[in-house]
């Protein structure tokens, strides 16, 4: 029975041809497409509801620097996208 890395050659090569593979799937994805936008159109609109009193927060709290870690390929994904386009908007 042969082992799931040697199953795709190079073990290297088979993830990068396969991260290749599903990235454009999910770009080429008319639903992905559409719910990015809308869920990123949400956080824009909750964040515009919101602003003064998120700013009015950091001020009261004496921050004035936000420092985050995103993870590589996440930043602006379904899961993560709504908190990118919130922190982007405070900037």
């Amino acid at each position: 029975s042969m082992s799931s890395a040697s199953a795709y050659g190079n073990s290297a090569t088979g993830f990068e041809d396969t991260f290749v593979r599903v990235t454009q799937d999910v770009k080429a994805d008319e639903k992905c497409i559409k719910l990015t936008t809308e869920l990123l159109q949400y956080a824009r609109d909750q964040f515009n509801q919101k602003k003064v009193e998120i700013q009015q927060n950091l001020a009261a709290k004496n921050i004035t620097e936000l420092d985050v870690l995103w993870p590589g390929a996440g930043y602006n994904s379904i899961a993560c996208g709504g908190n990118w386009e919130v922190l982007c908007l405070l900037e």
